[in-house]
């Protein structure tokens, strides 16, 4: 294989491993949240008492671990006094001297016995919930009144029943686990400085429909962290094959996609009495529901220049039955007038909403020009 064929094939390889970690984020849900919120109420209770939070794990959860107190005794969002943290996987003489005098079993739970107790709190963290020395770890903790924070997968094994506080992502294979695991200990790091110092939470990304004034507000936030914005706009009624194209070949062409969809009243004045098939807010759930698509926002007027004004997107992409400029596009001009491109998508031959509501039974109306 050629160095090019390669390359190519790495590509679409990395591509297919970046769609499968977005297909297990999009699976979390607000079980997880609740999890989290809860864990981190505890490790500030504790905080706040003057206890001493306490990280244990292996291997690559040990390196978490170590973030986890790093960023506690330091600072995680802005500059507040430091929190008492220990990892008690970073000693390496107490690890190799407990070790190689009681086994590899006890180094965390003679640790713990030796330097915690009442009002201080363990999490340990743990891919598959079985090593022996974690739940050596947390039976110390809880005889000595601590209590357990596990950050582990689905129930977490052994060790998530001697959890008073269980975090548990999806199972799944360890690299997933951990990655996982590292998004757990930044929102962890996020609440403890909210409850202990008022500290504000990191911006919430939204999706799906949104007013104007909400997606501009979300394209300021996406340029403040560098990312660029693709836009692509129309009636998407009877979504069909020709839409799918458009919106991938919009969306490759940004970070983020805003659509912009036609209002019922917009697409009775483009199209004419009898349409849309379906009404706005059902066509903008089911945009929304595709991976591709970041926001939805109604658009009332005939064509979209007033929303892109405001929205500024870095890219506006249309059909390439739009490039020989035969047909009208009053968008392009104030699109490159504020720096923006505009590119044009493929068509699918034959692919159109008439052409779907025939194949489905619905009375052909026939569309203004």
């Amino acid at each position: 294989m050629t160095g090019n064929g390669r390359e190519a094939e790495l590509i679409r390889s990395v591509g297919g491993r970046l769609e499968a970690r977005a297909r297990r984020t999009g699976r979390i849900d607000l079980k997880l949240a609740r999890q989290i919120v809860e864990a981190g109420r505890v490790i500030a209770a504790a905080l706040a008492a003057d206890g001493t939070v306490f990280a244990a794990g292996n291997g690559g959860s040990a390196t978490q671990c170590q973030h986890f107190t790093s960023e506690l005794v330091g600072r995680f969002r802005s500059d507040r006094p430091g929190l008492r943290a220990l990892p008690l996987t970073a000693e390496t003489a107490a690890l190799t001297a407990i070790g190689n005098d009681y086994g590899f079993d006890q180094i965390f739970s003679r640790q713990l016995a030796a330097l915690g107790g009442p009002g201080d709190v363990l999490i340990a963290l743990s891919t598959s919930g079985r090593s022996q020395n974690l739940l050596m770890a947390a039976e110390v903790a809880r005889s000595e009144g601590m209590p357990v924070v596990g950050v582990v997968a689905g129930d977490g094994g052994p060790l998530g029943s001697l959890c008073d506080v269980r975090v548990g992502v999806p199972n799944g294979d360890t690299a997933a686990i951990q990655e996982d695991h590292l998004t757990v200990v930044h929102l962890l790091c996020e609440i403890i400085e909210l409850e202990l110092f008022n500290v504000a939470l990191g911006q919430v990304d939204i999706r799906g429909l949104v007013s104007i004034d909400e997606a501009v507000e979300q394209r300021e936030h996406w340029r403040d962290n560098g990312l660029t914005v693709a836009w692509t706009n129309g009636c998407f009624d009877l979504l069909h094959e020709g839409h799918l194209l458009a919106l991938e070949s919009a969306a490759v062409e940004a970070d983020v996609l805003i659509v912009g969809l036609n209002t019922d009243s917009s697409v009775g004045r483009l199209k004419g009495a009898g349409r849309p098939f379906m009404p706005d807010l059902e066509r903008a759930k089911i945009l929304s529901s595709l991976r591709m698509v970041d926001l939805v926002v109604l658009v009332d007027d005939d064509e979209p220049s007033r929303v892109l004004q405001l929205i500024k997107p870095d890219v506006c992409c249309k059909g390439s039955d739009y490039e020989d400029g035969k047909k009208t596009m009053p968008e392009k001009p104030i699109v490159e007038a504020y720096g923006g491109r505009v590119v044009f998508s493929p068509l699918v031959s034959g692919s159109s909403t008439s052409s779907m509501a025939r194949r489905v039974g619905l009375i052909q109306i026939e569309e203004q020009p």
